[in-house]
Parts: structure tokens; sequence; C-alpha cells
């Protein structure tokens, strides 16, 4: 904006860079960052549920993201009643113990039905969502102690998830680990609590 001049990008994804009073200029082609917070508050009103918990790495995609959310939502009348930050070191088990306890107990709020999860066993008065944006291997590791903490099986608690693009790892996300990891077919099946969203599409992963 200094000369003045036009700037078109499919890129600047950082959602500061929507202040028009300073980058008067510039036209960004694609989405930016800010949908999160429009595209979480449409699924959570849709399956009536009023608060939420993040829990995202404090860098880039996973931070803009959390930002957008967390500003969205009070706008809204819906609550993240909390927001843990993850270092790229990501966390040891005794804190991913606090992080569980802390999300569970937190971000409970009515649900209409199982449907999310497809579990078809009633009705459900309460359930924890949490928005998560953290490595694979966290999350593997998150969903397999939730599971065995009792958290899952009765759809008490949800995962969803945000990336820029699908990659190739859409249908098996559990499966992006380094060094070729081999992940325990327990794990894979815990993939049915958990959904990602993206820009240019929604998706999920059924386990059989």
């Amino acid at each position: 904006t200094v000369k003045n001049i036009p700037v078109l990008t499919h890129g600047a994804t950082d959602p500061s860079l929507g202040n028009k009073a300073v980058y008067r200029t510039l036209m960004r082609l694609g989405p930016t960052y800010n949908k999160y917070g429009r595209a979480f508050h449409a699924i959570c009103k849709y399956y009536g549920w009023k608060r939420v918990a993040i829990m995202a790495k404090d860098f880039h995609t996973c931070d803009f993201g959390a930002h957008s959310i967390n500003s969205y939502f009070p706008l809204n009348n819906l609550t993240v009643a909390e927001w843990i930050r993850i270092g790229q070191r990501g966390f040891t088990d005794e804190e991913m113990e606090e992080y569980l306890d802390r999300l569970y107990q937190r971000s409970r709020s009515p649900s209409r039905s199982f449907q999310f999860c497809t579990i078809q066993n009633g009705f459900l008065n309460f359930i924890a969502v949490i928005i998560v944006c953290i490595s694979v291997e966290d999350l593997n590791r998150l969903l397999l102690r939730a599971h065995q903490k009792g958290m899952l099986e009765n759809g008490e608690m949800v995962f969803l998830g945000y990336t820029m693009l699908p990659g190739e790892h859409t249908d098996k996300p559990w499966s992006e680990v380094t060094n070729n990891a081999t992940v325990p077919l327990e794990v894979q099946r815990l993939y049915r609590y958990f959904k990602m969203v993206s820009f240019n599409l929604h998706f999920a992963y059924w386990a059989k």
C-alpha cells in the first residue's frame, strides 16, 4: 500500500491481512483462516452444541485457525471454554492426562443426537467437543488415551480437526506419521470420533 499498487495473491492467509484500512490494495484469491470460525459455528449450530474447547499448536495454520474460532464464537453466542496451546515439542503423557481432564470437564454441552459419531444407542444429553490442530502422532496418543479413560465409547467426546487443504492421507488420517510407523488397528478405529474440516472439502473417516 506504500505506492498504492494492487497486489494479487493466492496465499497471504494470515487473518490480519484482512484489515482493509492497512492493506487497501491487497486482493487474496483464496479463502483465509477467518473462514474457520464460520465453518465451525455452522457445525456446532447444526448439532446444537454451545461450548467447545481448542487444542492447537501455537504456529501458522493451527494458531491462525484457533484465533478465528476464538474470535467468531463469542460474537455468535457460542463459548470457547478452553484453549490449550501446544508447543513444537507436543505434550508429555502427564500433560496429556491433565489436558484430557480439562477438555472433558470444560467443553461439555447439550447435543441433539449421536449422529455425529455414527453411534445409534439413543439420545445424548451432553458431549465434549474438542477442536484440535496437533501432530498426527499426538492425536493418535490423545484418542487412545481418551478411549482408555472411557471418554469415547458412549459418544461423550468428539474431536474436530482443521487443515488448509486435503492431502494424500485424507482417507486414513492416522497414517500421516513420521518414519512410516505402523499405527495399531485399535487406534485406527478410534478415528470414528474424529472429523476433519478443510477449506474446499469436508470429509471424515468412518471406522469399519
